[in-house]
């Protein structure tokens, strides 16, 4: 026999039966396992998508370029917008 929980309300407090534990919760509305972990995810950059306009023709060049610098296409484009030469 399960223990009885002090919130458990129905079902004489058997949270075997509580419908509430086919959706994961138990009585109190609480999830029964998993949620955040510290530390889980991705981690933020503070960067946003940006979006520009190209042809095929010049993304190709783009693309072609960012591999012969041995950079990804958007390191590429950052590199090369930020430069002040």
């Amino acid at each position: 026999m399960t223990k009885k929980k002090p919130y458990c309300v129905q079902n004489n407090g058997d949270c075997k039966t509580c419908s509430l534990v086919n959706y994961g919760r138990d009585c109190a509305n609480n999830p029964l396992h998993g949620g955040k972990r510290p530390g889980a995810g991705r981690k933020p950059t503070n960067r946003k998508p940006r979006l520009f306009r190209a042809t095929d023709q010049e993304w190709k060049q783009i693309v072609d370029n960012a591999a012969n610098a041995q950079m990804g296409t958007g390191e590429f484009i950052r590199t090369r917008c930020m430069k002040t030469d």
